[in-house]
């Protein structure tokens, strides 16, 4: 066999072998219906986000409580005065208050993006906006937008854990097509009330689904 035919049989082997190795690896993906979720109203994502000063709305909010259709009283506090947040995310979430309860901080910690990192999400409210930031590693470089959305009071946000993720895109839920089903790490669960919707990053973005609350 002459040295360019082996040079050519090497080639071959190695284009076959890899794709080979795409095929085993390939992370298999839940088809699904058409999304159904709630999403945010063109409107309210062009609408510009009201800028709320420290000196005066901050302080007047944070001296203010709001009660959820289910009775629970809810108080608007600074982000910058909540305790346990890393000081970049402090930072960051200036303008920002955080809807808080005694039995929700809407400030939750999870494995969000990959395992073995800790992440740190926040729930926003800038005027009638709600948005849900992310910190890839409790890092306020790049912080992510999982959601937006228009506040009511009782929405919160918590840790949706990947052994509970894994048994739920199993089910028949409305769930957008892309979703993995091999859960890897957490997700951030969204409710109010009776419904919630859970978010879970996967290749690039935030995919999601309706979940029970």
């Amino acid at each position: 066999m002459s040295f360019l035919s082996r040079v050519l049989l090497i080639i071959s082997l190695s284009f076959v072998m890899t794709l080979v190795l795409m095929v085993i690896l390939r992370e298999p993906e839940r088809p699904g219906p058409a999304l159904v979720v709630e999403t945010a109203p063109l409107d309210l994502l062009a609408r510009p986000v009201p800028r709320i000063h420290r000196a005066t709305d901050v302080q007047t909010a944070a001296s203010k409580s709001s009660t959820d259709a289910d009775g629970v009283d809810w108080t608007m506090q600074d982000a910058r005065d909540i305790d346990g947040l890393p000081a970049e995310a402090m930072t960051a979430l200036a303008g920002c208050v955080v809807p808080r309860s005694p039995g929700f901080a809407n400030i939750i910690f999870g494995e969000f993006k990959q395992a073995g990192q800790t992440d740190v999400a926040v729930l926003c409210v800038r005027g009638p906006s709600a948005a849900v930031y992310v910190f890839w590693g409790g890092n306020a470089g790049g912080a992510d937008l999982a959601t937006l959305l228009d506040f009511t009071p009782g929405t919160v946000i918590r840790t949706a854990r990947a052994t509970d993720i894994s048994v739920e895109v199993r089910r028949e839920l409305p769930i957008e097509p892309g979703m993995p089903l091999q859960i890897r790490h957490d997700g951030i669960q969204l409710g109010n009330g009776c419904c919630a919707t859970t978010y879970y990053w996967h290749r690039g973005r935030w995919r999601s689904y309706v979940s029970a609350d």
